[in-house]
Protein backbone atom coordinates (compact mmCIF):
# COMPACT_ATOMS: atom_id res chain seq x y z
CA UNK A 1 0.00 0.00 0.00
CA UNK A 2 1.12 3.58 -0.47
CA UNK A 3 2.57 5.71 2.29
CA UNK A 4 0.72 7.56 4.95
CA UNK A 5 -1.44 10.27 3.42
CA UNK A 6 -1.72 13.85 4.56
CA UNK A 7 -4.86 12.88 6.44
CA UNK A 8 -2.96 10.14 8.20
CA UNK A 9 -0.19 12.56 9.21
CA UNK A 10 -2.69 15.04 10.56
CA UNK A 11 -4.66 12.37 12.42
CA UNK A 12 -2.85 13.01 15.69
CA UNK A 13 -3.73 16.70 15.57
CA UNK A 14 -7.42 16.34 14.72
CA UNK A 15 -8.38 13.15 16.54
CA UNK A 16 -8.11 14.63 20.01
CA UNK A 17 -10.76 17.37 19.59
CA UNK A 18 -13.15 14.89 18.01
CA UNK A 19 -12.49 12.36 20.76
CA UNK A 20 -13.10 14.91 23.53
CA UNK A 21 -16.49 15.61 22.02
CA UNK A 22 -17.33 11.92 21.61
CA UNK A 23 -16.62 9.98 24.79
CA UNK A 24 -20.10 8.48 24.97
CA UNK A 25 -20.55 4.78 24.18
CA UNK A 26 -24.11 5.43 22.98
CA UNK A 27 -23.24 5.75 19.24
CA UNK A 28 -21.59 2.32 19.23
CA UNK A 29 -24.42 0.72 21.22
CA UNK A 30 -26.83 2.17 18.65
CA UNK A 31 -24.71 0.69 15.86
CA UNK A 32 -24.66 -2.73 17.54
CA UNK A 33 -28.41 -2.52 18.09
CA UNK A 34 -29.14 -1.54 14.48
CA UNK A 35 -27.08 -4.46 13.15
CA UNK A 36 -27.95 -7.13 15.70
CA UNK A 37 -31.47 -6.47 16.97
CA UNK A 38 -32.95 -9.23 14.79
CA UNK A 39 -30.55 -11.75 16.31
CA UNK A 40 -31.53 -10.61 19.80
CA UNK A 41 -35.24 -10.87 19.08
CA UNK A 42 -34.79 -14.26 17.41
CA UNK A 43 -32.92 -15.52 20.48
CA UNK A 44 -35.84 -14.46 22.69
CA UNK A 45 -38.33 -16.00 20.28
CA UNK A 46 -36.38 -19.26 20.36
CA UNK A 47 -36.57 -19.26 24.17
CA UNK A 48 -40.37 -19.38 24.04
CA UNK A 49 -41.25 -15.67 24.00
CA UNK A 50 -43.50 -15.68 20.94
CA UNK A 51 -42.90 -12.46 19.02
CA UNK A 52 -44.80 -10.79 16.21
CA UNK A 53 -44.17 -8.16 13.54
CA UNK A 54 -45.27 -5.52 16.04
CA UNK A 55 -42.39 -6.43 18.36
CA UNK A 56 -39.91 -5.94 15.51
CA UNK A 57 -41.41 -2.56 14.62
CA UNK A 58 -41.40 -1.39 18.24
CA UNK A 59 -37.77 -2.48 18.67
CA UNK A 60 -36.67 -0.53 15.61
CA UNK A 61 -38.66 2.50 16.74
CA UNK A 62 -37.02 2.25 20.15
CA UNK A 63 -33.58 2.32 18.51
CA UNK A 64 -34.57 5.40 16.50
CA UNK A 65 -36.04 7.07 19.60
CA UNK A 66 -32.82 6.59 21.57
CA UNK A 67 -30.90 7.85 18.54
CA UNK A 68 -33.04 10.98 18.42
CA UNK A 69 -32.57 11.58 22.16
CA UNK A 70 -28.80 11.23 21.82
CA UNK A 71 -28.77 13.75 18.97
CA UNK A 72 -30.83 16.20 20.99
CA UNK A 73 -28.29 16.07 23.83
CA UNK A 74 -25.47 16.59 21.32
CA UNK A 75 -27.37 19.19 19.29
CA UNK A 76 -24.74 21.91 19.41
CA UNK A 77 -21.92 19.55 18.39
CA UNK A 78 -23.40 17.91 15.30
CA UNK A 79 -21.29 19.81 12.79
CA UNK A 80 -21.92 22.29 9.98
CA UNK A 81 -23.98 19.84 7.90
CA UNK A 82 -26.69 19.60 10.56
CA UNK A 83 -29.01 22.21 8.94
CA UNK A 84 -28.74 20.51 5.54
CA UNK A 85 -29.47 17.07 7.00
CA UNK A 86 -32.48 18.33 8.98
CA UNK A 87 -33.80 20.23 5.96
CA UNK A 88 -33.34 17.14 3.79
CA UNK A 89 -35.37 15.02 6.19
CA UNK A 90 -38.12 17.65 5.99
CA UNK A 91 -38.01 17.35 2.19
CA UNK A 92 -38.52 13.58 2.45
CA UNK A 93 -41.37 14.13 4.92
CA UNK A 94 -43.01 16.53 2.47
CA UNK A 95 -42.69 13.99 -0.35
CA UNK A 96 -44.13 11.31 1.94
CA UNK A 97 -47.14 13.57 2.66
CA UNK A 98 -47.52 14.40 -1.05
CA UNK A 99 -47.56 10.74 -2.10
CA UNK A 100 -49.93 9.88 0.76
CA UNK A 101 -52.47 12.52 -0.30
CA UNK A 102 -52.11 11.77 -4.02
CA UNK A 103 -52.57 8.02 -3.55
CA UNK A 104 -54.93 8.02 -0.59
CA UNK A 105 -52.70 5.46 1.15
CA UNK A 106 -49.98 5.55 3.80
CA UNK A 107 -46.57 4.00 3.22
CA UNK A 108 -44.82 4.42 6.54
CA UNK A 109 -41.48 2.97 5.47
CA UNK A 110 -40.53 6.24 3.74
CA UNK A 111 -40.15 8.45 6.86
CA UNK A 112 -38.59 5.56 8.79
CA UNK A 113 -35.94 4.83 6.15
CA UNK A 114 -34.86 8.43 5.69
CA UNK A 115 -34.88 9.00 9.44
CA UNK A 116 -32.33 6.17 9.66
CA UNK A 117 -30.15 7.75 6.97
CA UNK A 118 -30.24 11.25 8.44
CA UNK A 119 -29.92 10.34 12.11
CA UNK A 120 -27.12 7.82 11.76
CA UNK A 121 -25.16 10.26 9.61
CA UNK A 122 -25.39 12.76 12.46
CA UNK A 123 -24.51 10.07 15.02
CA UNK A 124 -21.43 9.30 12.94
CA UNK A 125 -20.20 12.87 13.35
CA UNK A 126 -19.78 12.08 17.05
CA UNK A 127 -17.51 9.08 16.43
CA UNK A 128 -13.72 9.47 16.15
CA UNK A 129 -12.12 7.18 13.53
CA UNK A 130 -10.11 5.08 15.98
CA UNK A 131 -13.25 4.17 17.95
CA UNK A 132 -15.11 3.34 14.75
CA UNK A 133 -12.33 0.88 13.98
CA UNK A 134 -12.76 -0.76 17.39
CA UNK A 135 -16.53 -0.96 16.90
CA UNK A 136 -16.28 -2.57 13.46
CA UNK A 137 -13.59 -4.94 14.74
CA UNK A 138 -15.95 -6.22 17.44
CA UNK A 139 -18.92 -6.49 15.07
CA UNK A 140 -16.78 -8.40 12.58
CA UNK A 141 -15.49 -10.85 15.18
CA UNK A 142 -19.03 -11.59 16.40
CA UNK A 143 -20.37 -11.93 12.85
CA UNK A 144 -17.61 -14.35 11.83
CA UNK A 145 -17.99 -16.41 15.02
CA UNK A 146 -21.73 -16.85 14.47
CA UNK A 147 -21.09 -17.52 10.76
CA UNK A 148 -18.77 -20.40 11.66
CA UNK A 149 -21.37 -21.83 14.03
CA UNK A 150 -23.98 -21.62 11.26
CA UNK A 151 -21.65 -23.24 8.77
CA UNK A 152 -20.33 -26.11 10.86
CA UNK A 153 -22.96 -26.64 13.55
CA UNK A 154 -26.44 -26.06 12.14
CA UNK A 155 -28.23 -27.62 15.18
CA UNK A 156 -26.51 -25.14 17.53
CA UNK A 157 -27.29 -22.19 15.24
CA UNK A 158 -30.94 -23.26 15.01
CA UNK A 159 -31.10 -23.77 18.79
CA UNK A 160 -29.82 -20.21 19.27
CA UNK A 161 -32.09 -18.41 16.82
CA UNK A 162 -34.75 -20.71 15.32
CA UNK A 163 -34.71 -18.61 12.11
CA UNK A 164 -37.62 -20.37 10.40
CA UNK A 165 -39.90 -19.85 13.42
CA UNK A 166 -38.74 -16.26 13.87
CA UNK A 167 -39.54 -15.21 10.30
CA UNK A 168 -42.81 -17.13 10.35
CA UNK A 169 -43.89 -15.31 13.53
CA UNK A 170 -42.57 -11.82 12.72
CA UNK A 171 -42.79 -11.62 8.92
CA UNK A 172 -45.48 -14.14 8.05
CA UNK A 173 -43.08 -16.11 5.84
CA UNK A 174 -44.11 -19.73 6.00
CA UNK A 175 -41.59 -22.46 6.75
CA UNK A 176 -40.40 -24.57 3.85
CA UNK A 177 -42.40 -27.77 4.15
CA UNK A 178 -39.66 -29.96 2.66
CA UNK A 179 -37.00 -28.82 5.14
CA UNK A 180 -36.83 -29.67 8.82
CA UNK A 181 -33.54 -28.00 9.75
CA UNK A 182 -35.22 -24.89 11.18
CA UNK A 183 -33.28 -22.53 8.89
CA UNK A 184 -34.94 -19.60 7.14
CA UNK A 185 -36.26 -20.84 3.81
CA UNK A 186 -34.53 -18.12 1.77
CA UNK A 187 -31.12 -19.29 2.99
CA UNK A 188 -31.58 -22.86 1.76
CA UNK A 189 -30.81 -22.20 -1.92
CA UNK A 190 -32.02 -24.41 -4.73
CA UNK A 191 -30.63 -26.44 -7.58
CA UNK A 192 -29.42 -24.28 -10.45
CA UNK A 193 -28.96 -21.14 -8.36
CA UNK A 194 -25.50 -19.59 -8.43
CA UNK A 195 -23.41 -20.90 -5.55
CA UNK A 196 -19.75 -21.15 -4.58
CA UNK A 197 -20.65 -24.43 -2.89
CA UNK A 198 -18.73 -23.68 0.30
CA UNK A 199 -21.59 -25.09 2.39
CA UNK A 200 -23.48 -26.88 -0.34
CA UNK A 201 -26.50 -24.96 -1.58
CA UNK A 202 -26.94 -23.15 1.74
CA UNK A 203 -26.35 -19.41 1.87
CA UNK A 204 -25.24 -18.34 5.32
CA UNK A 205 -26.64 -15.35 7.20
CA UNK A 206 -24.84 -15.18 10.58
CA UNK A 207 -26.37 -12.65 13.01
CA UNK A 208 -28.49 -11.15 10.22
CA UNK A 209 -30.57 -14.37 9.92
CA UNK A 210 -31.28 -13.76 6.23
CA UNK A 211 -28.74 -13.80 3.45
CA UNK A 212 -29.34 -10.44 1.73
CA UNK A 213 -28.32 -8.43 4.77
CA UNK A 214 -25.11 -10.42 5.29
CA UNK A 215 -24.11 -9.83 1.65
CA UNK A 216 -24.78 -6.12 2.00
CA UNK A 217 -22.88 -5.93 5.27
CA UNK A 218 -19.90 -7.63 3.58
CA UNK A 219 -19.91 -4.80 1.03
CA UNK A 220 -20.12 -2.12 3.75
CA UNK A 221 -17.28 -3.86 5.59
CA UNK A 222 -15.18 -3.84 2.40
CA UNK A 223 -15.78 -0.11 1.94
CA UNK A 224 -14.82 0.49 5.58
CA UNK A 225 -11.67 -1.64 5.31
CA UNK A 226 -10.54 0.07 2.10
CA UNK A 227 -11.00 3.51 3.68
CA UNK A 228 -9.34 2.63 7.01
CA UNK A 229 -6.62 0.36 5.56
CA UNK A 230 -3.71 2.71 6.26
CA UNK A 231 -4.76 3.05 9.87
CA UNK A 232 -5.04 -0.69 10.50
CA UNK A 233 -2.42 -2.94 11.97
CA UNK A 234 -1.60 -6.29 10.40
CA UNK A 235 -4.07 -8.12 12.64
CA UNK A 236 -6.99 -5.93 11.61
CA UNK A 237 -6.07 -6.19 7.93
CA UNK A 238 -6.07 -9.98 8.15
CA UNK A 239 -9.32 -10.01 10.14
CA UNK A 240 -11.27 -7.80 7.74
CA UNK A 241 -9.88 -9.45 4.61
CA UNK A 242 -10.66 -12.98 5.81
CA UNK A 243 -14.07 -11.92 7.11
CA UNK A 244 -15.15 -10.37 3.81
CA UNK A 245 -13.95 -13.34 1.75
CA UNK A 246 -15.69 -15.80 4.10
CA UNK A 247 -18.94 -13.81 4.07
CA UNK A 248 -19.03 -13.54 0.29
CA UNK A 249 -18.11 -17.19 -0.37
CA UNK A 250 -20.53 -18.56 2.21
CA UNK A 251 -23.30 -16.23 1.01
CA UNK A 252 -22.75 -16.81 -2.74
CA UNK A 253 -23.55 -13.19 -3.53
CA UNK A 254 -22.88 -12.25 -7.16
CA UNK A 255 -23.37 -8.53 -6.59
CA UNK A 256 -21.26 -8.69 -3.45
CA UNK A 257 -18.45 -10.47 -5.25
CA UNK A 258 -18.30 -7.88 -8.01
CA UNK A 259 -18.56 -4.83 -5.75
CA UNK A 260 -16.05 -6.07 -3.19
CA UNK A 261 -13.51 -6.73 -5.93
CA UNK A 262 -14.12 -3.30 -7.49
CA UNK A 263 -13.76 -1.57 -4.12
CA UNK A 264 -10.54 -3.44 -3.34
CA UNK A 265 -9.09 -2.53 -6.74
CA UNK A 266 -10.30 1.03 -6.26
CA UNK A 267 -7.97 1.47 -3.30
CA UNK A 268 -5.35 2.79 -5.71
CA UNK A 269 -7.68 4.41 -8.26
CA UNK A 270 -10.26 6.22 -6.12
CA UNK A 271 -7.90 8.84 -4.58
CA UNK A 272 -6.91 9.96 -8.08
CA UNK A 273 -10.50 10.72 -9.12
CA UNK A 274 -11.92 14.21 -8.54
CA UNK A 275 -14.83 14.85 -6.21
CA UNK A 276 -16.60 16.55 -9.12
CA UNK A 277 -17.37 13.09 -10.53
CA UNK A 278 -19.57 12.16 -7.55
CA UNK A 279 -22.65 13.62 -9.19
CA UNK A 280 -22.13 11.71 -12.44
CA UNK A 281 -22.14 8.25 -10.89
CA UNK A 282 -25.86 7.49 -10.75
CA UNK A 283 -26.84 8.96 -14.16
CA UNK A 284 -23.85 7.29 -15.81
CA UNK A 285 -24.68 3.91 -14.29
CA UNK A 286 -28.32 4.12 -15.36
CA UNK A 287 -27.33 4.97 -18.93
CA UNK A 288 -24.79 2.12 -19.05
CA UNK A 289 -27.35 -0.30 -17.58
CA UNK A 290 -29.95 0.73 -20.18
CA UNK A 291 -27.51 0.26 -23.05
CA UNK A 292 -26.14 -3.09 -21.87
CA UNK A 293 -29.04 -4.86 -20.19
CA UNK A 294 -32.42 -3.40 -21.19
CA UNK A 295 -34.44 -5.46 -23.65
CA UNK A 296 -38.12 -4.40 -23.91
CA UNK A 297 -39.24 -7.93 -24.73
CA UNK A 298 -37.29 -9.56 -21.90
CA UNK A 299 -39.04 -10.54 -18.67
CA UNK A 300 -37.53 -10.95 -15.21
CA UNK A 301 -34.79 -13.56 -14.77
CA UNK A 302 -32.87 -14.34 -11.59
CA UNK A 303 -29.49 -13.33 -12.94
CA UNK A 304 -27.53 -10.15 -12.35
CA UNK A 305 -28.15 -8.93 -15.91
CA UNK A 306 -31.80 -9.97 -15.69
CA UNK A 307 -32.33 -8.03 -12.46
CA UNK A 308 -30.64 -4.92 -13.85
CA UNK A 309 -32.67 -5.16 -17.08
CA UNK A 310 -35.82 -5.54 -14.98
CA UNK A 311 -35.02 -2.33 -13.07
CA UNK A 312 -34.43 -0.33 -16.24
CA UNK A 313 -37.63 -1.77 -17.72
CA UNK A 314 -39.68 -0.67 -14.70
CA UNK A 315 -38.32 2.86 -15.03
CA UNK A 316 -38.93 2.91 -18.78
CA UNK A 317 -42.58 1.88 -18.37
CA UNK A 318 -43.47 4.54 -15.79
CA UNK A 319 -45.96 7.17 -16.89
CA UNK A 320 -46.21 10.82 -15.82
CA UNK A 321 -48.48 9.96 -12.91
CA UNK A 322 -45.95 7.50 -11.49
CA UNK A 323 -43.17 10.08 -11.74
CA UNK A 324 -45.14 12.98 -10.25
CA UNK A 325 -47.37 11.35 -7.62
CA UNK A 326 -45.74 7.98 -6.99
CA UNK A 327 -47.68 4.74 -6.83
CA UNK A 328 -48.11 3.14 -3.40
CA UNK A 329 -50.13 0.25 -4.84
CA UNK A 330 -47.23 -0.87 -7.03
CA UNK A 331 -44.47 -0.65 -4.42
CA UNK A 332 -44.89 -4.34 -3.57
CA UNK A 333 -43.89 -5.22 -7.16
CA UNK A 334 -40.50 -3.51 -6.91
CA UNK A 335 -38.75 -5.98 -4.58
CA UNK A 336 -35.85 -6.36 -7.01
CA UNK A 337 -35.56 -2.71 -8.01
CA UNK A 338 -34.55 0.02 -5.60
CA UNK A 339 -34.78 2.78 -8.20
CA UNK A 340 -38.41 1.95 -8.99
CA UNK A 341 -39.11 1.62 -5.28
CA UNK A 342 -37.83 5.14 -4.60
CA UNK A 343 -39.86 6.63 -7.45
CA UNK A 344 -43.08 4.88 -6.43
CA UNK A 345 -42.57 5.81 -2.76
CA UNK A 346 -41.25 9.39 -3.12
CA UNK A 347 -41.81 10.36 -6.81
CA UNK A 348 -38.99 11.07 -9.24
CA UNK A 349 -38.13 14.14 -7.17
CA UNK A 350 -37.44 11.85 -4.22
CA UNK A 351 -34.97 9.82 -6.25
CA UNK A 352 -33.26 12.97 -7.55
CA UNK A 353 -33.10 14.54 -4.10
CA UNK A 354 -31.74 11.38 -2.52
CA UNK A 355 -28.95 11.51 -5.06
CA UNK A 356 -28.26 15.19 -4.34
CA UNK A 357 -28.28 14.42 -0.61
CA UNK A 358 -25.72 11.65 -1.09
CA UNK A 359 -23.60 13.76 -3.40
CA UNK A 360 -23.44 16.67 -0.93
CA UNK A 361 -22.65 14.61 2.17
CA UNK A 362 -19.98 12.27 0.81
CA UNK A 363 -16.57 13.58 1.93
CA UNK A 364 -13.77 14.28 -0.54
CA UNK A 365 -10.93 16.09 1.24
CA UNK A 366 -8.44 13.23 1.47
CA UNK A 367 -7.49 9.90 -0.07
CA UNK A 368 -9.32 8.17 2.80
CA UNK A 369 -12.47 10.20 2.07
CA UNK A 370 -12.40 9.36 -1.63
CA UNK A 371 -11.84 5.67 -1.02
CA UNK A 372 -14.94 5.63 1.11
CA UNK A 373 -16.97 7.95 -1.13
CA UNK A 374 -16.39 6.11 -4.41
CA UNK A 375 -16.91 2.76 -2.71
CA UNK A 376 -20.18 4.02 -1.23
CA UNK A 377 -21.25 5.42 -4.62
CA UNK A 378 -20.67 2.06 -6.28
CA UNK A 379 -22.51 0.27 -3.51
CA UNK A 380 -25.53 2.58 -3.51
CA UNK A 381 -25.89 2.90 -7.28
CA UNK A 382 -25.43 -0.79 -8.09
CA UNK A 383 -27.41 -2.09 -5.14
CA UNK A 384 -30.43 0.01 -6.06
CA UNK A 385 -30.43 -1.93 -9.33
CA UNK A 386 -31.27 -5.17 -7.54
CA UNK A 387 -33.28 -4.04 -4.50
CA UNK A 388 -33.74 -1.46 -1.76
CA UNK A 389 -31.94 -3.28 1.05
CA UNK A 390 -29.47 -0.42 1.43
CA UNK A 391 -32.28 1.56 3.10
CA UNK A 392 -32.76 -1.03 5.86
CA UNK A 393 -31.40 -0.15 9.29
CA UNK A 394 -28.97 -3.11 9.28
CA UNK A 395 -27.18 -1.71 6.22
CA UNK A 396 -27.98 2.00 6.20
CA UNK A 397 -26.94 2.66 9.81
CA UNK A 398 -23.31 1.50 9.51
CA UNK A 399 -22.84 3.04 6.05
CA UNK A 400 -24.04 6.50 7.05
CA UNK A 401 -22.29 6.40 10.41
CA UNK A 402 -19.01 5.90 8.54
CA UNK A 403 -19.91 8.83 6.29
CA UNK A 404 -20.63 11.10 9.25
CA UNK A 405 -17.44 10.02 10.99
CA UNK A 406 -15.30 10.95 8.00
CA UNK A 407 -17.17 14.23 7.49
CA UNK A 408 -16.46 15.23 11.11
CA UNK A 409 -12.81 14.27 10.71
CA UNK A 410 -12.53 16.40 7.57
CA UNK A 411 -14.13 19.35 9.37
CA UNK A 412 -11.72 18.95 12.31
CA UNK A 413 -8.77 18.83 9.90
CA UNK A 414 -9.90 22.04 8.22
CA UNK A 415 -10.34 23.73 11.60
CA UNK A 416 -6.84 22.63 12.68
CA UNK A 417 -5.13 24.28 9.72
CA UNK A 418 -3.39 27.56 10.64
CA UNK A 419 -5.30 30.55 9.37
CA UNK A 420 -3.49 33.21 7.31
CA UNK A 421 -2.93 36.53 9.07
CA UNK A 422 -5.34 39.38 8.27
CA UNK A 423 -4.64 41.20 5.02
CA UNK A 424 -3.79 44.53 6.69
CA UNK A 425 -1.00 42.87 8.67
CA UNK A 426 0.46 41.39 5.51
CA UNK A 427 0.41 44.81 3.86
CA UNK A 428 1.96 46.47 6.91
CA UNK A 429 4.72 43.90 7.05
CA UNK A 430 5.48 44.46 3.40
Amino acid sequence: MDGISATGRSFGRVAAPVARASRSAVPYLLLFGAIGYNAGLAFLNARGLRLSEAHVAVTELAILFVTAMFLMFRWGKLGPQRPFVIASFCVFLFLFAWVTVANGALFMRTPREFAIVCMFYLVGTQCPPERMLKAFRLITVVTVAVLLIEGFSVPLYVWLFQPADYFANTRGIEKFSLDDTGLFRNSLGFAGRFSYGLFGQRRLSSIFLEQVSLANFAMVLTIFAVAWWQRMGRGDRILFSVAVVLMILSNSSRTGTALCLLCALGYWAFPKLPKSLYGAAMPALLVIAALLFYRPEQGFTDTLSGRIGHTVGLLARMDLSDLVTGDVANIARTGDSGYAYLVYATTVMGLIYFWIFTWVLLPGDSAMDKRFAYGALLFICVNLMVGAAILSIKVSAPLWMICGCLAAQAEAARAAKPKPPPLFRQVGAA
